[in-house]
């Protein structure tokens, strides 16, 4: 009797992978800001060409990313759809699924075929790892179509389709793992008490020397609404960093030994700051020097 197979995945259903390309937009926006802001304030010297940059490197990198994706994407299912693919049925052996945080690929057989995927690495393939909620599991039966390491279709024998509970309780017994090992992990979490000690120096500096980080983003004289409005947003950092502080003290008892290293990273974030808030405000009044004098 032959077995009956359901189908889990299909490239025919899968759209296209929009984000990746559309990761450059963000780009686009702080270019045209920052052509908008330069032109207002008549910036001059490196700082005229900045948005420009930010312009052209988002417009380029939209259209490489989107220009292979898409031919990708075009050719997989092109071949699906014209039969030009290849099919193994069998158990799913040597079934290595990728940790929840990524870093590795998700990787399996089936009789002489391997696979490997990632829900990290856009494709026009399946890529949906049992991590983030993906049907593969060690020993499954399965039937798949395939083009070199790339899945288009997955069916798994009727009687061994994983529930959509199975599935949830498999992603968040990965994701509960990964917190674990992130709460357990002694040298991220001096990291992190560091970045959340020097975050709260930061936010206080630009709180209380409002004036001097506002001109940053906007040349003065500035409007009182402006003012109100820069005070507001640093005031909503600062209170922002304390609570990130204070959620990073109480979430486990810690030596006190970890709080002095976290006081060193914190130190050495301050430093940098301060030395790179130095420069730009060096490199600001060198293109305000150089900028030609109105005869009045």
């Amino acid at each position: 009797m032959n077995a009956h197979y359901v189908t889990l995945f299909d490239i025919s259903t899968k759209s296209f992978d929009w984000y990746f390309p559309a990761a450059g937009i963000p780009f686009l926006i702080i270019g045209a800001v920052l052509i908008w802001g330069g032109k207002r304030n008549k910036w001059t010297g490196i700082r005229r060409w900045n948005g420009y940059f930010f312009v052209g490197f988002s417009l380029l990198w939209t259209f490489i990313t989107f220009r292979v994706m898409f031919w990708d994407y075009s050719d997989l299912h092109s071949a699906y759809q014209n039969g030009n693919f290849s099919i193994v049925e069998g158990q799913v052996e040597n079934f290595r699924p990728m940790p929840y945080q990524g870093h590795q690929e998700e990787c399996f057989t089936v009789k002489d075929a391997t696979f490997c995927y990632s829900d990290y690495e856009p494709t026009a393939g399946f890529n949906n790892t049992t991590s983030h909620g993906g049907p593969i599991q060690s020993g499954l039966p399965v039937r798949i179509a395939y083009i070199g390491n790339r899945i288009l279709r997955i069916d798994v024998r009727e009687d061994r389709v994983p529930s959509v509970a199975e599935r949830r309780a498999a992603k968040t017994a990965a994701e509960k793992d990964w917190k674990d090992r992130q709460e357990r992990d002694p040298r991220l979490d001096k990291m992190n008490l560091g970045f959340a000690l020097a975050a709260v120096f930061f936010t206080s500096w630009w709180t209380l020397s409002w004036q001097r980080f506002m001109k940053f983003w906007v040349k003065p004289p500035n409007k009182r609404a402006t003012i109100i409005g820069f005070r507001l947003f640093f005031s909503a950092n600062l209170i922002g960093s304390i609570w990130g502080l204070v959620s990073q003290i109480v979430r486990h008892p810690r030596p006190a030994r970890a709080y002095l290293d976290a006081l060193e990273i914190s130190v050495l974030w301050i430093v940098t700051i301060i030395i790179m808030v130095h420069f730009a405000e060096w490199w600001r009044s060198r293109d305000t020097k150089n900028e030609p004098t109105v005869a009045h």
